[in-house]
């Protein structure tokens, strides 16, 4: 992605659209400052712009991204987890490891109801990304609002890898399950 010149109104959120679309993985709001030659807080507003006109553009951890279109034989499933920090890592490599693309993180709050977070987490690398953030930036991860209680929404090409990687999970003792 070479770097453009000023770019302005439409111009740009065109230009934002085409970046996000030409890359797979995540840009963040400065590296689209820096292609645009405006400010990060133009971004967000462009942002901003760009969803209120049904882009699907949503911010992972890592960046933003265009929602991928569902492949049609793509299989998803709502997997519930209990785990503190130290585990994090462990929860990723297992769900990546089998094939998985952990879309979001979902919580239960008592005031808010439900919220979720995009992660698009589909490698090592990208689970290894997201652990950096967490320790170089001293967030909390959204579990520690309701104990390490989550949700993952994930997805696999085949059933059956959903079904391994719960498996994987129950071993672990990360999953959350009725008896818990």
């Amino acid at each position: 992605m070479a770097k453009a010149e000023k770019l302005v109104g439409e111009n740009r959120r065109d230009a934002i659209i085409n970046w996000l679309s030409e890359n797979p993985s995540p840009i963040t709001g400065s590296e689209l400052a820096r292609l645009s030659g405006v400010s990060r807080q133009i971004i967000v507003q462009d942002i901003s712009i760009l969803k209120a006109k049904n882009h699907e553009i949503f911010a992972t951890s890592q960046g933003y991204m265009l929602l991928p279109k569902p492949v049609s034989n793509t299989v998803t499933q709502i997997l519930a987890c209990r785990h503190d920090l130290s585990n994090t890592r462990e929860e990723l490599y297992i769900l990546v490891d089998h094939g998985l693309c952990v879309r979001d993180v979902i919580v239960e709050h008592s005031l808010y109801g439900e919220l979720t977070a995009s992660l698009m987490i589909r490698t090592r690398a990208d689970a290894d990304k997201f652990y950096e953030q967490i320790s170089q930036s001293g967030a909390q991860l959204l579990s520690t609002l309701t104990a390490g209680v989550h949700l993952h929404t994930v997805e696999a090409e085949q059933r059956s890898h959903i079904e391994q990687a719960t498996n994987a999970l129950r071993q672990a003792g990360i999953l959350l399950e009725e008896n818990d």
